[in-house]
């Protein structure tokens, strides 16, 4: 899916240098800082939760059942309670405006994104759905999958990121008449959009 953006990610982490956490996450966040501990993530079925028990709109309910599957798409091994590392069980969303109108071009969708490698929590603080959906996609990057010991990790925690979209608005051309593409290939680059 996100075959389409790999030369310019490779690029990017060739100039940060190594171990750069930076250059997984595309687009790059505007600020952010890591730290140098691993943490464990252990997912669920109701790993995306509302602050204080709000129900969440429907967008974001559509939000949660897709991250999950694109998040967690492995099956891992339960984490033992005698691990001496924190380990995420959740990430809490904090949205101000649970209002699911079209969104408009000038919507503020700056979000805070904050892992903690002490308590183990995942936060996303937003003043809109839209802004936490953002959020969702960096989260989404920064979680890996250890093949060789099967679960979920993040790596450089603490992290902090603040992000807001570069420009007002999002938009891709295809011009089919100079290059065709099928529509397989299409519906890749769509999938890719968010």
């Amino acid at each position: 899916m996100l075959e389409f953006f790999a030369p310019t990610v490779l690029i990017l982490a060739t100039l940060l240098g190594p171990g750069t956490r930076a250059a997984s996450i595309w687009p790059l966040p505007s600020i952010a800082s890591y730290g140098d501990v691993n943490v464990a993530v252990q997912p669920s079925l109701h790993f995306f939760a509302m602050r204080g028990g709000v129900k969440a709109p429907d967008t974001l309910v559509m939000a949660f059942e897709r991250y999950t599957k694109l998040t967690f798409p492995h099956r891992s091994e339960p984490i033992s309670s005698g691990s001496s590392s924190s380990t995420i069980t959740s990430l809490v969303l904090d949205v101000d405006d649970l209002d699911e109108s079209h969104p408009q071009l000038g919507i503020n969708e700056t979000y805070t994104l904050d892992i903690s490698a002490e308590s183990g929590a995942a936060t996303i603080s937003a003043p809109n759905v839209y802004a936490a959906m953002r959020g969702l996609e960096t989260f989404s990057q920064l979680v890996m999958f250890d093949f060789d010991n099967e679960f979920y990790q993040i790596s450089e925690v603490p992290v902090h990121i603040w992000d807001a979209p570069r420009f007002p608005h999002r938009g891709l051309m295809i011009d089919s008449a100079r290059h065709f593409e099928t529509l397989a290939s299409i519906r890749n680059i769509i999938d890719s959009l968010p």
